[in-house]
Order: structure tokens, then C-alpha cells, then sequence
């Protein structure tokens, strides 16, 4: 809308006119209720009975009074529709958002592979009802056994899962191949979307800041058969240091694409990123699991990416990427030969006794003095305990009581710049 007025003495014209007025006509303005976002679950290994987490909220100008009942749905691939009641313990106003919890739960058990799960709000008065239904896509992928993922297998929705944010971005993608036609790529979005939130990493804190540019592929692994445990992975890195000196300045912007391996949620082996800003070929890592033989377990690779790939004057700009290939997961240790990421460890450590009962101690080679963090987690990743402990230029004993329960248990040692995780049994 555009208004003014005329005035023939009036000489300074610029006062006369108010252009573009905007303004909203909500014509439903106490009925129109919608969900925003499905919380929960998300993907992720053996999900069985689990919680669904619903966002919905209010988009009328006016509100609605406490008291009102509001009903609630939601339904899993082709099962039965459940439908809940929620009491506004509140009066609800414009742009209110509410997160409920089903009191129901919901059954994956049988459900593998993409998963779809639609949630409605289906307020009786709400005759606007094109927003009144979401759905989100979760996977629930078998266990592997033994097995190379190349990126090429036409059911990949079985094989992993991936979790990525608002921000970042994983798929399985023709630029990102070591061999064959497909790799997966890792990398952030538009770094001027959330060029507020950002934190340059500096290499000491990469794993501290910008969660919201976490992007992850995970794989659901069964070893519990096997005595020893291996990771093979082909991986190439890139950064976008070139537009960064070009910016902001010169710097070591190699932080700006980073990967690291966690297994039941904790680090195992170091932090990658590239050498250099663009050139670096595919390299052949491994990782020792041995530690997580004879177990269930979660393997996630995780990136931190700046941005994604732009242009700059309609030319093509290399950024911050993670290409990933060949992903081999096996108890066999041929052509791994031992080799560990870890080539020259600034410790070595082993528990005893190992199966334990009432305690155990850790006994360590150390290169150097330095702070080792100690975690005690189980075989589902739930922490347990962790506490530090100061090592000195060679051998160090910690003794810890142990009251746990039977059952296997993981401890990660985290030290300057290396990582090692010892499975412990108690009896």
C-alpha cells in the first residue's frame, strides 16, 4: 500500500509519501495451529521403542486461552494412526512454540531403512489446514557383519545414516570418488547464512565450536563374534584458503575442514584435515578397533566444514570438503599389518587385570609429561565416569576401585594430541 498527501505550499516533498506499507490480513486469527519440527527420534542404530518429540505452534494474531485441548498425532511408516489430547497450561500467542512428548511410543523394532514419520495438530476449529501436517525421514539401518561400503550399493539407506543440521550437508555424491563412480562428500552451506555464529577453528579447539555445522555418517556395526576389530577408510580433505587469505587475511585455515572417528559417541584416533588447500590426493587411513571386538557398536565419521564450495565472479571456488570411499569395517587384520593413524603415540597403555573384579589399573608409557583425561563409558557410549590424571616422562600406574556391574566397559585416554580406547571386562 502506498499513501500520501498533496499540499501545493509544501516544498519539501520527501515528507509527503509513505511507499510499500506492508501489513498481513489472518483471516483465521484464533484457530491456526501447526507443527513445526519432529525432534525425535532420529536415526541412529537399534532403535526399537522410542520416544516421538513434536514441535508444534500458534500462527494466529490473537490467542488462545489456557485450558484449551488441543489433539495430536502422529504415525510411523503404514502403522496405526496415535492420537494424544495436550491442555494449554497457558494462554498461547502469536509465534508461541510448544514441544510435546506422546506419552505413546513409538515401535521401530521391525522397522529398518528409511523410515517415514508424519506428526498433525488437528485443533477442531483449525479450518486452515494446509500446515497442519510435517514429516520427517529417519534411518534404522542393519547391523553390518563384515563389510566395505564403496558408495556404489543400491540400498545404502540399510547400510548407514546420516545426521547433518540446518547448515551442513552430506551425500552420497559423483565428486567425492577415491575409485568407482560415487564417494560421499562432507561440507558446510552458505557461510554468510550464519556468518554471526561462525568461530575460526585453530586447531586446539576444532572440536569446541560450530556444532551447528555438524554433519555425520554413521554405521551400525556387529562384532560380537570377532576378537579383532579394523577401520579402512579413503579419505581426501579440502579448505577454502584461498578465498579466506583473500578476505580475511592470512592464516592457517587448514582447521576449516575437519573429520574425526567416533565409536559409541568417543573419539577414537586422531583429528584429519588437508596439507593443502585444494591438491591433496586420496589417502588410505586406519584405525585399530580392537577394543570394540566382541561388541555392538555405533562408528560415526563426523566433519566440521566451513562453507561449501561457491563461486566468485562466476568463477568456481573450491572450499571445505570431506570426500569419503571405501569404507571397510572387518575383523581381519590383513593389509592392516597393525598400522595405526597413531605412528609415533605419545603414550602406550594397557589395563590389568583384564577381565577385573574389585579394581584395575592402567599402566602407561609416556613420552613426556602431560595430562591424560580418563573416561569410563559402556557399551551403549553412556559415560560413567571421568576424571584426570597427571603422567610423567615414562612409566605411570593408575589404580581405579571398581564397583560396576558384570559387562564390558571402554576407556578412552585423551591425551595432548592422541587418543586410545582399552575395552575392560569385569566379572
Amino acid at each position: 500500500m502506498n499513501v500520501w498527501v498533496k499540499l501545493g505550499a509544501n516544498s519539501p516533498v520527501f515528507t509527503d509519501s509513505i511507499i510499500q506499507y506492508q501489513f498481513t490480513n489472518i483471516l483465521l486469527q484464533n484457530v491456526d495451529l501447526g507443527p513445526t519440527k519432529i525432534t525425535s527420534p532420529i536415526s541412529g542404530c537399534g532403535l526399537q521403542i522410542e520416544n516421538v518429540t513434536m514441535k508444534f505452534s500458534f500462527f494466529g494474531c490473537d490467542s488462545l486461552p489456557h485450558g484449551d485441548t488441543i489433539p495430536l498425532t502422529y504415525k510411523v511408516n503404514s502403522q496405526a494412526l496415535v492420537t494424544e489430547n495436550y491442555v494449554l497450561a497457558s494462554t498461547l500467542f502469536p509465534g508461541d512454540t510448544i514441544s510435546y512428548t506422546f506419552t505413546t511410543q513409538a515401535n521401530l523394532t521391525n522397522e529398518h531403512g528409511l523410515i517415514t514419520i508424519q506428526a498433525s495438530t488437528a485443533f477442531p476449529l483449525d479450518t486452515f489446514t494446509t500446515n497442519n501436517m510435517i514429516q520427517s525421514l529417519i534411518n534404522n539401518p542393519t547391523y553390518l557383519v563384515e563389510d566395505t561400503i564403496t558408495f556404489e550399493e543400491t540400498n545404502p539407506n540399510d547400510l548407514f545414516y546420516i545426521l547433518t543440521t540446518s547448515y551442513s550437508h552430506a551425500s552420497v555424491s559423483t565428486t567425492a570418488h577415491n575409485t568407482g563412480a560415487k564417494g560421499f562428500l562432507m561440507t558446510g552451506g552458505n557461510a554468510f547464512d550464519y556468518i554471526n555464529l561462525l568461530v575460526f577453528p585453530d586447531g586446539t579447539n576444532n572440536w569446541a565450536v560450530n556444532d551447528f555445522l555438524s554433519a555425520k555418517i554413521g554405521f551400525c556395526v556387529n562384532a560380537s563374534s570377532w576378537t579383532e576389530a579394523s577401520l579402512r577408510f579413503d579419505l581426501k580433505q579440502t579448505d577454502g584458503g584461498t578465498i579466506y587469505t583473500q578476505y580475511i587475511g592470512a592464516g592457517d585455515y587448514t582447521n576449516c575442514s575437519n573429520l574425526r572417528v567416533l565409536a559409541n559417541g568417543a573419539q577414537i584416533g586422531p583429528g584429519y584435515k588437508p596439507v593443502t588447500n585444494g591438491s591433496d590426493p586420496f589417502k588410505t587411513h586406519y584405525v585399530n578397533l580392537n577394543a570394540y571386538a566382541g561388541t555392538q557398536f555405533n562408528l560415526e565419521f563426523e566433519s566440521r566444514c566451513i562453507s561449501k564450495d561457491t563461486t566468485v565472479f562466476g568463477i568456481p571456488m573450491k572450499m571445505d570438503n570431506v570426500y569419503l570411499d571405501n569404507i571397510c569395517i572387518t575383523e581381519h587384520p590383513q593389509g592392516f599389518e597393525g598400522i595405526d593413524d597413531i605412528t609415533s603415540p605419545e603414550f602406550i597403555a594397557e589395563i590389568y587385570p583384564n577381565p577385573c573384579k574389585d579394581w584395575y589399573m592402567i599402566n602407561m608409557d609416556s613420552k613426556g609429561n602431560q595430562t591424560i583425561n580418563i573416561e569410563l563409558s559402556d557399551v551403549s557410549g553412556r559415560l560413567i565416569s571421568s576424571e584426570k590424571r597427571y603422567a610423567n616422562d615414562g612409566h605411570n600406574v593408575f589404580v581405579f576401585n571398581n564397583t560396576l556391574p558384570q559387562g564390558i566397559y571402554f576407556v578412552r585416554l585423551q591425551g595432548k594430541q592422541n587418543t586410545s580406547v582399552l575395552k575392560i571386562i569385569k566379572n
